[in-house]
């Protein structure tokens, strides 16, 4: 098997790491304000079970899901924020992503295949995608990484290649069971995209989408409330996996124990 070396994975981590820091120091936006932007930004330190905390006092000033599930007629799986695995720093701009379902003929035929976009809605009634997917990395549970650049797509030519490179038929690897055995970390995750859609193709039936999941990108405010008074978007608050529960009456670290429902 082959393994992306120390060097690469550390270049990886680091430049998220990198650009996170560098997001930090440029806008950052309070919980109580009225802004209408729609960006990710984490107004302070957030710990990975979710707890934003002032850089400054060291006090917790709010809560952020970490975790976000998604589900449409074709895949659904879990969105999770990435957290630097020797720092445990937050990593704004890499998402990790599992795939608990996904078509059959992902795996087993030539036409099916998955690509990832990119989108933000700071205007309200005026989404802006980025028509580049999604970079991704695949990474197996012993933390061997699969790929040592990134690709846009998911397919099962790409498993196959994948398979073949790192000689994982020899621990009984087929691109029947590969997605079962990878967590994908997506890259380029930027704090001003809001949200991703996964869309699946198949060749077969044309160039458009057959199935396409909108799902909001953590770490975010697991109050819808506080998250609609920063995101004025009506399709950003809808797709709030506490939406339907925002006029229960919650304190804010209800919605947050809520919220850390999605990561399991």
């Amino acid at each position: 098997m082959k393994n992306l070396n120390t060097n690469k994975l550390n270049l990886i981590l680091l430049t998220g790491l990198g650009l996170w820091l560098a997001a930090c120091g440029s806008s950052k936006t309070p919980l109580n304000t009225q802004s209408t932007s729609g960006s990710r930004d984490v107004p302070g330190v957030i710990s990975n079970t979710g707890e934003v905390v002032d850089s400054t006092t060291g006090s917790t000033i709010g809560f952020y899901a970490t975790c976000n599930k998604f589900s449409g007629n074709s895949v659904d799986g879990v969105l999770t924020s990435y957290f630097n695995p020797i720092s445990n720093a937050f990593v704004s701009n890499m998402i990790r992503l599992e795939l608990k379902s996904w078509p059959a003929g992902l795996t087993d035929g030539a036409d099916v295949y998955l690509q990832i976009f990119r989108w933000q809605e700071d205007t309200p009634g005026k989404p802006v995608t980025n028509q580049q997917p999604v970079g991704m990395y695949f990474q197996l549970d012993d933390g061997t990484w699969l790929n040592d650049n990134p690709i846009n797509s998911i397919s099962k030519s790409q498993i196959e290649t994948m398979i073949s490179k790192n000689n994982l038929d020899s621990q009984n690897v087929t691109a029947s069971n590969f997605l079962q055995k990878v967590l994908v970390v997506m890259v380029g995750m930027d704090l001003q995209y809001d949200a991703i859609m996964i869309n699946t193709y198949d060749q077969s039936q044309g160039s458009s989408a057959i199935d396409t999941v909108n799902v909001l990108l953590p770490a975010f405010a697991a109050d819808p409330n506080i998250y609609a008074a920063t995101h004025s978007a009506a399709s950003l608050q809808q797709l709030h996996p506490n939406y339907d529960i925002r006029n229960n009456g919650f304190q804010e670290y209800d919605y947050y124990l809520e919220s850390q429902k999605l990561c399991n």
